[in-house]
Parts: C-alpha cells; structure tokens; sequence
C-alpha cells in the first residue's frame, strides 16, 4: 500500500473514533505514526494547542518568568507575556519585545496561531502594540475565536485565567502574522 492511502485510511479512522462521541479534548495529543510517515500537527496547530492546554487558572508568573527571563516583580497585565510564552514553548524563536515589522508582520487575512490585537486606548502608532494580545484559535467569517491570558474569572476577582474568546472581527485593532518567525522555528 502506498502511504498517500495508508495516511487517507489513517485521517479516516481518526475521523471514525471522533464521531464515536469522544470529546476532542480526548484527541489533543494524537500522533499517528504509520512507519516511516508520521502525522504531527503544524507550527500554528501547535501553537493553537500550547494555548487551549491553558485555558483555566493559571499563575502569570509562569509566563513572565520564562518571557522576561527575570526574577519577580512581574508586571501586572499578563496577556503579551502569555502570548510570548505560547510562541516560544511552540519553538518559535524569543521576542522579548513585539517585533512588529520584522518578527511579527501586520496582516488583514489572520490565521490560527497568528496574534489579536485590541488597543484599549494606550497606543501611540501602529508599531506600539500595548493593549490586549491573544492567540487566534479559529477564523470563521466574522467571528474570530482567540485564546486569552489575563481574564477575570467569572466571580470577577483576580484575573488569573486564560479563556477561550470569540469576538467580531471589527472588535480587534489589528492581527499579526507569525510567517517570519515560522521560518526561524525550532521545529
């Protein structure tokens, strides 16, 4: 058998256990090995992956600390530094700082793993990024699902989780591509 339909008949029974009514965080380390071929997931697909296996209470310390390379304080906002930390576990290489323009590149048409931007008034320019960042899960038309560090939780106290978003598209300030950093990937 030639691997083109080894690896059709391979999806296809993935496709088969995941209609069996098993939920797809059951899935999220599927790996399927058939001899010299192996299935992994993608650059963006394991960025989607590293994020979504955050969603809940987190300690943002976690983040800086490898980010900032620095001992505590770490600052308060902790969304870019989730977002870094997300980039970086997925073997793209360190930005300590948003590198727009040479390591991120702005972009209208964003895709899983690229990052969201909504400026919560503080920007000076379209290079200066302080605001939210978040990982975009999924791009479906107008809704963008993205995934978010620095949440409140739902009793609003501390924001201390990373959720899962989905927002209208004009809702952002801006997206940017991750392409440069994908070609200098650890991967």
């Amino acid at each position: 058998m030639k691997k083109p339909v080894i690896i059709g008949l391979a999806l296809g029974a993935i496709g088969a256990v995941l209609l069996s009514g098993k939920k797809k965080e059951d899935f999220k380390n599927i790996k399927v090995d058939i001899g010299e071929a192996t299935i992994e997931p993608s650059v963006r697909g394991r960025i989607v992956q590293i994020a979504a296996n955050e969603i809940g209470e987190q300690n943002p310390d976690k983040y800086w600390s490898v980010c900032l390379n620095t001992p505590p304080p770490y600052p308060i906002n902790w969304c870019g530094g989730f977002v870094l930390w997300v980039l970086e576990s997925a073997g793209l290489p360190r930005m300590s700082e948003w590198e727009i323009g040479t390591k991120l590149i702005p972009t209208t048409d964003p895709l899983p793993g690229d990052v969201a931007w909504i400026d919560l008034g503080k920007s000076t320019g379209p290079t200066d990024t302080r605001g939210h960042k978040a990982i975009i899960e999924s791009v479906n038309g107008d809704n963008i699902t993205t995934i978010d560090g620095n949440q409140e939780s739902n009793a609003k106290v501390a924001p201390h989780y990373v959720r899962r978003v989905t927002r209208l598209r004009s809702k952002f300030s801006g997206f940017f591509s991750i392409d440069p950093l994908i070609d200098h990937a650890n991967v």
